[in-house]
């Protein structure tokens, strides 16, 4: 009978201390010894090598099956292949791995944990970052998804690595009645938190139906989005996959481009603008193609141009809409001091600031009980500036930004910051 907690170390120091575990060298869990996690609790492993965690003789288990268990591998720079060997509460083992081809930089860290649901509807135990588990905002997709998520969060980088991950399942998670799923249609699909959506990125993966996997799931430093899961893509076509969103300037105003590489009962696109990042007014509508899976590049000017902020939203055929994000363009040089402060990436500040009069600054960032959380010297020189601020140790919520110049507030702005 296994015995929770019972390992074999090599070099491994253990301290336990307000529901954490530290693991300075290495773990290795051997002859199908079992680590049960739960109530919240952390295994820190603060060695980056990828054989920090290893399982010997007939392998090794790890429990989790809760959101707020968590490993937290200290992986830094460092680039490989991280198993971590999850394992269902029944004994399944369910092994996932994140391959990491493109360093991250900083000093920083990968928390993962699993959990699986005890029905078809994953609507009913979502992550608690999830908001839906719908198809453009209208229909339950649950049928359609694995009856598991997977949560890989970072923290501590200033670029995120890059690379794939492994993910293994058990066939009760996609056999359970109410679940309308072709095993061999399976792909990995991430959760874009900032349009509450799971279609803005197209699920990726190829699935291995003999050993219960989806292997090569690609992610970016850009994409690498924390909450995971495995739908059958051919009983859920994406509306649309948006593959880039952005600006220029031309003497006649802001060009804005998109494209898309896949659109199912597209509609239309509508194009919102802002002067403050808040308040959008609709300026324009475009049509959409409707059905294809060509990339399709699309593009409007804007002759007002000026400093704006730009939305761009789909509306589906069956009048559902998606978000996909903001761009900021500065077309047009004002002839009066201007300051813009808004989230640019995960607890990441853009500042850009016109027309000042030369001299040193500071850039300062209070939460709202008025605590000062962040601040730099500015040296504004020919009166413009663009600065980045970034702090992963801030919490998702409303901010203060200000400009002081010699104890003297110029400019004042709130801004969301959060984990994109």
């Amino acid at each position: 009978m296994p015995i929770n907690f019972r390992f074999y170390f090599i070099s491994f120091l253990l301290m336990i201390s307000q529901n954490h575990l530290l693991a300075q060298a290495r773990i290795i869990i051997n002859n199908n010894a079992i680590m049960t996690m739960d109530n919240g609790v952390y295994l820190v492993v603060d060695n980056g090598n990828t054989n920090a965690i290893t399982t010997a003789g007939t392998g090794g288990n790890i429990i989790s099956e809760e959101e707020n268990n968590k490993i937290k591998w200290h992986i830094g720079t460092n680039t490989g292949t991280y198993t971590v060997p999850f394992t269902s509460l029944i004994g399944v083992k369910i092994p996932l791995d994140m391959v990491v081809t493109t360093a991250g930089t900083g000093a920083g860290f990968v928390e993962f944990s699993t959990y699986a649901g005890a029905t078809w509807d994953n609507e009913t135990y979502m992550p608690s970052t999830v908001t839906n588990m719908t198809n453009g905002g209208v229909t339950n997709n649950s049928a359609e998804v694995i009856d598991r998520f997977w949560i890989m969060s970072t923290n501590g980088y200033t670029t995120r690595p890059a690379g794939s991950f492994n993910f293994t399942y058990r066939d009760a998670e996609h056999t359970a009645v109410g679940n309308s799923i072709t095993e061999a249609q399976l792909k990995a699909e991430r959760y874009a938190a900032p349009t509450n959506s799971w279609d803005f990125y197209a699920p990726v993966g190829v699935d291995d139906a003999v050993n219960n996997k989806v292997n090569g799931a690609t992610f970016t430093a850009a994409n690498f989005y924390p909450v995971w899961t495995l739908i059958d893509q051919a009983a859920h076509p994406l509306p649309i996959v948006l593959t880039d969103f952005s600006a220029t300037c031309s003497d006649k105003g802001t060009i804005l481009h998109w494209s898309t590489s896949n659109e199912q009962n597209s509609k239309s696109f509508i194009i919102y603008e802002s002067v403050n990042g808040v308040n959008f007014s609709l300026v324009a509508q475009v049509d959409a193609a409707g059905n294809s899976t060509e990339q399709i590049d699309y593009s409007l000017l804007i002759p007002s141009g000026g400093e704006k902020y730009y939305r761009l939203q789909l509306i589906n055929a069956d009048a559902s809409a998606n978000d996909f994000g903001l761009v900021y363009a500065n077309c047009e040089t004002p002839s009066q001091p201007a300051f813009y402060a808004y989230a640019s990436a995960a607890y990441t500040l853009q500042v850009v600031a016109t027309n000042l009069p030369d001299g040193a600054y500071q850039l300062q960032l209070f939460n709202l009980t008025g605590a000062l959380c962040n601040q730099q010297e500015v040296n504004i020189e020919k009166g413009n500036f663009i600065a980045t601020m970034q702090d992963n140790k801030l919490a998702s919520g409303i901010y203060i930004v200000r400009l002081t110049n010699n104890s003297s507030v110029q400019f004042q702005q709130k801004v969301y910051l959060r984990d994109f």
